[in-house]
């Protein structure tokens, strides 16, 4: 698929686009697609190339020729080379990280391959969220480790990590084990230090980089956040462990780090433990969630619940012999 036009034409071809699959061409030209503009109304949650056209699409020259004629090799490139995705649902995981949790990420992803399973992972800035939640219906994904729900933190407080109102939905829905922690709810993220709304410039923070500050979460927000999380988990129709990491969320949230606050995370702690249905099963670890033990905890969670779920799917197997209906239970 591919689509030449301005503001109009260019978000309706990309709404089109919205409903073609992962992996299939697509290329849109458009004047928009500058650096100073967002590229959400176009990609939202698909695998879209954006091309800026330089000039107005009305008219032909040599400026506009040149980049048509790319933007026609392009395409062409990708319609030879491609394949339809053949995934199964079988062994791949879908897992959620940010940057501040990436050493966590190195210890689990053996983990899950030594046990057979192949990590997909999501960078959970927002989009990767979304994507993530889509695909989860979409069946993709045997089972979820959410070792970052920041996205949450972010949609309360309307950040740039803001996954929109249907995050930590999906995997409940379609019935999957999925093992969930807390990763990088104590910040939410914010642009450079000097376009930090006055309401939060007095909070602690930790300058990611020169683009990105990071802003740590107050005691009100990690409450609703935590009773925000433990509503959707309660609304899972497949199994849930929860893993809380006791000494800390995120590099920053370290003690001694600049986003540190132990009362801040004990309230999100304690809101979750008194939120979460008595059948989910929570696990205070004594850890900070880039260590290595924790890791073990998550990998050890996950194949646990897996092998569970396969035990009672054998089960509800055996139990629906001569049903006819029994091929519509999914769990």
């Amino acid at each position: 698929a591919i689509s030449m036009g301005g503001a109009e034409g260019g978000v309706m071809a990309a709404a089109a686009m919205q409903v073609l699959p992962p992996g299939f061409p697509k290329v849109i030209i458009t004047p928009l697609a500058s650096g100073v503009r967002p590229f959400g109304p176009f990609i939202g949650i698909r695998d879209i190339m954006v091309m800026h056209s330089l000039v107005d699409i009305a008219g032909i020259n040599e400026i506009s020729r040149t980049v048509f004629n790319n933007a026609a090799a392009a395409i062409s490139g990708m319609v030879r080379s491609y394949r339809p995705m053949e995934v199964t649902s079988d062994n791949l995981v879908a897992i959620t990280t940010l940057g501040t949790t990436d050493r966590a990420l190195r210890f689990i992803l053996p983990g899950l391959e030594k046990n057979g399973y192949i990590p997909v992972i999501f960078h959970s800035s927002g989009v990767g969220g979304q994507v993530m939640e889509d695909m989860i219906e979409k069946e993709f994904f045997c089972g979820v480790v959410d070792l970052c729900i920041n996205e949450l933190t972010d949609h309360l407080v309307g950040a740039y990590h803001d996954a929109g109102p249907h995050r930590l939905k999906a995997a409940g829905k379609m019935r999957i084990p999925q093992v969930v922690s807390t990763g990088c709810v104590d910040f939410f993220v914010q642009g450079a230090r000097e376009t930090i709304p006055e309401k939060w410039r007095e909070r602690k923070m930790h300058y990611h980089n020169p683009k990105f500050t990071l802003i740590r979460t107050s005691e009100s927000e990690m409450q609703v956040v935590g009773e925000t999380a433990a509503h959707r988990l309660n609304q899972a129709k497949g199994p849930v462990t929860v893993i809380l990491p006791l000494n800390g969320m995120s590099i920053s949230g370290l003690e001694g780090g600049s986003t540190h606050d132990p009362e801040a995370d004990r309230i999100l702690f304690d809101t979750l433990r008194k939120g979460l249905r008595k059948d989910i099963h929570v696990i205070d670890a004594e850890l900070h969630i880039n260590e290595a033990p924790f890791a073990d905890l998550v990998v050890n969670a996950f194949v646990a619940l897996m092998s569970k779920e396969a035990s009672a799917s054998t089960l509800r197997q055996h139990s629906n012999k001569g049903d006819p209906d029994a091929n519509r239970l999914q769990i």
